[in-house]
């Protein structure tokens, strides 16, 4: 796998799935032995070794960096998903008829959440405004972010995560993923609204 470009990573990924398919098969008594589990214990000697765990966020000021040069739409995603902290594919499914703008909150629904139970999160003010401008004129199940022609982004789309990186090599910043989006939310609930890990947790 390696010699064929795959990168460690990804071969961990296909270890672990393979080990709880031959798991599986064992409780079903179709084999006798996972032989993947011995392997995976001997894989930082197969140049397998587990890679430091990813702790990139922006700070404030990467923030005011990278905004003025981000692509117009993007600016929007991106500062919609530093204050709610939505996973891509959560903030991309939002539809404006899961947004109540009284309550200043927003519903992910339980067939777009990761670990398929819905949850509420709260709008802070520049997050509402993006949704009251965005979803202007637009009632209903429609979402919240479209493309030029008024669709939805598609999972597979690259459109943002290519705009992210554009407006990071701008700005002079290092890489930086999607995901960092959200961890930069956590981050900014804790340090700068006081919020507890617990209160954290649930947002």
């Amino acid at each position: 796998r390696l010699t064929a470009g795959a990168t460690t990573a990804t071969v961990r990924r296909d270890l672990a799935c393979l080990s709880s398919l031959y798991s599986r098969a064992e409780e079903w008594e179709w084999v006798t032995f996972n032989p993947v589990k011995p392997y995976k214990r001997g894989r930082a000697k197969a140049g397998l070794k587990e890679g430091n765990p990813r702790e990139r966020y922006w700070s404030e000021a990467e923030e005011l960096a990278a905004l003025p040069v981000a692509p117009a739409k993007a600016k929007d995603a991106i500062c919609f998903a530093i204050d709610t902290g939505l996973r891509k594919e959560e903030q991309f499914s939002l539809l404006v008829s899961d947004i109540d703008f009284g309550a200043k909150e927003l519903t992910v629904r339980a067939e777009v959440s990761k670990n398929g139970k819905p949850r509420t999160v709260p709008l802070l003010d520049r997050a509402l405004a993006i949704a009251l401008r965005l979803s202007s004129g637009r009632i209903g199940a429609v979402p919240l972010f479209v493309t030029g022609d008024g669709r939805r982004y598609s999972p597979e789309s690259p459109t943002m995560y290519e705009a992210l990186q554009k407006a990071c090599r701008r700005a002079g910043l290092a890489h930086t993923s999607w995901h960092d989006l959200r961890r930069t939310c956590g981050c900014r609930l804790l340090q700068v609204y006081g919020k507890s890990m617990e209160e954290v947790s649930a947002w």
